[in-house]
């Protein structure tokens, strides 16, 4: 069992990344204009510094959502109990992946 202190540590990081990530995605609200004159150069290279931005805004989404469901969990009581087989997720584990909702043992079971 995962101690208070720990929990406390684990919920200041957290919220930590969750400030980080919402700056990472708020930075990706205005889409690129080269504000150059109209041409296929240009709409090229504006369409792919777009799609660029997608692709990283929703990688920081994701990260963003799981930090959440973290934060949800310490509050709900449920914070380091693996969502698939119920039991205690590692310190190692959260230790390295804090956001974690899965076992070590979980994890390689649906990588595999």
């Amino acid at each position: 069992m995962i101690s208070e202190e720990k929990i406390k540590e684990y919920k200041g990081i957290l919220e930590a990344d969750k400030e980080k990530l919402m700056a990472q995605v708020k930075k990706y609200d205005t889409r690129p204009d080269f504000e150059n004159e109209p041409g296929y150069e240009d709409e090229a290279n504006e369409s792919v510094e777009s799609f660029d931005q997608s692709a990283e805004e929703t990688i920081y989404r994701e990260k963003l959502s799981h930090v959440e469901d973290a934060l949800n969990r310490i509050k709900k009581g449920t914070f380091g109990i693996c969502k698939n087989c119920q039991g205690e997720i590692s310190e190692e584990m959260l230790d390295i992946i804090p956001e974690t909702d899965l076992c070590q043992n979980c994890k390689k079971e649906i990588n595999n």
